[in-house]
Order: structure tokens, then sequence, then C-alpha cells
């Protein structure tokens, strides 16, 4: 079984490209963790990264939080000034290692392999790109990295994050009572910070599921 698995992966490899193949690997191997159906298009990724500025008059500091294969990473990459910082956060070993393959010679971009509650960085950012899916985490959890995105981002900074849209109430349809119950005490997690920090939504049609990005603007007073 194993032969026949290795040599389904093989043949996987040569049909699809690189990032595509090791996305759905890993998906399939931590469905929890990924939480995406397919790697993010190019449109969602300019809308994930639309507060990365390389326009700015001062360097700025930015956090790629589950930057898995780097479908974001490659616009944030693009759109980086000659002294803003881009540290990215992936708690994936071969999606750490793909990464590196990509952006170790790049010297503005720093990649750690560790989870992001456990990331204590020099100093604050002032954008924070977070493609992790809450949908799938309890809202303990959730509100346990709201917390630390709030930490670690400088006033007035930006969360910038995603959701697929109608994929939770279709979750709700195939679950237990019990999990439907878990997973709206987590839609009500992102709704709260939201209502609190939210200043922008964005409808993204082309990808595959169609997203809503959610544009929040840290402060202490929520506005």
């Amino acid at each position: 079984m194993k032969q026949l698995v290795n040599v389904g992966k093989s043949r996987l490899k040569k049909m699809l490209p690189v990032d595509t193949a090791l996305f759905l690997f890993q998906f399939f191997k931590h469905p929890n963790d990924i939480g995406a159906l397919a790697p993010s298009s190019k449109a969602l990724a300019e809308s994930m990264t639309r507060f990365v500025r390389s326009d700015a008059l001062a360097p700025r500091r930015y956090l790629e939080v589950g930057a898995g294969t780097g479908a974001f990473t490659k616009t944030i990459a693009g759109k980086l000034g000659d002294q803003d910082q881009l540290d990215i956060v992936e708690i994936n070993s071969r999606f750490c290692s793909r990464l590196e393959e990509k952006y170790a010679d790049n010297p503005n971009i720093r990649i750690y392999q560790t989870s992001v509650l456990d990331w204590e960085p020099e100093s604050q950012y002032d954008v924070i790109v977070s493609s992790l899916p809450f949908n799938a985490f309890p809202s303990d959890f959730v509100k346990q990295i709201f917390d630390h995105y709030r930490k670690i981002s400088k006033h007035g900074g930006i969360v910038t994050y995603c959701e697929y849209m109608a994929l939770p109430g279709i979750r709700k349809l195939f679950i237990s009572p019990k999990s439907r119950r878990a997973l709206q005490a987590t839609l009500d997690m992102t709704n709260l910070f939201e209502k609190e920090y939210e200043i922008q939504t964005d409808k993204v049609f082309a990808n595959f599921p169609p997203a809503l990005v959610h544009h929040c603007k840290i402060s202490s007073r929520g506005d």
C-alpha cells in the first residue's frame, strides 16, 4: 500500500506545479491546519496584501502567518521597499523548506518555523497578513491569536485575514450539534473582532472557493 501511495505522489508531482502538489499533499495530511481547498489565486493575493505599500515614507515591518507555499509571500515580496522587513511564521516544516528555497537569498525576508502564539518579535508590526483558517479552530484558540495579534501590532497597524464565502453555512449542514455550536462560537469570536476593528471587507470571487478578506485596524479604542 505504501508503495502505491508513493507511486501516486510521484505521478502527481509530474502532473502539477511543485507548489500545488506540495499544497495538496499537506492539505490531505493536515486538513485542519491548512483549511483551504486549493492554493490561493492572484486576485486573493492582491486583496490580502492591499496594505503592503512599497511607497511608504519610512521602513515598515510586515508579518505573514501561515504562509504555506508562498502564494501571498510572492506578492508581498514584490511590494517590499529596500528597507522593509518581512517575517514569515509557518508551523509546517515542509512549507518552511519550500519557502527557504525561494527566499533564503532575500535579505528583507526571514522565515521561522514556529506557532504564531510562541512568536515574540523584537518590535511590533505595521501589517499582519494571516492565512490561518480561523473557522477550523476552537473559539478560545482564535481569541488567543487575536489577542496576540493586538499585542504585536503597532497602534494603527493592520491585521488582514480571509474566510471562504458560504463555507461555514455548508459545514453546519454536515456536522453534529456539538460541532455546530463550537463553530458558531468561533464565528461569534471573529465577528466580535471585526465589529471592533474592521475598516474594509473585500469580496474576491476569482478564487476557489470565493473569499471574504477582512482588513482590521488595531487601536486602543477599536476605531
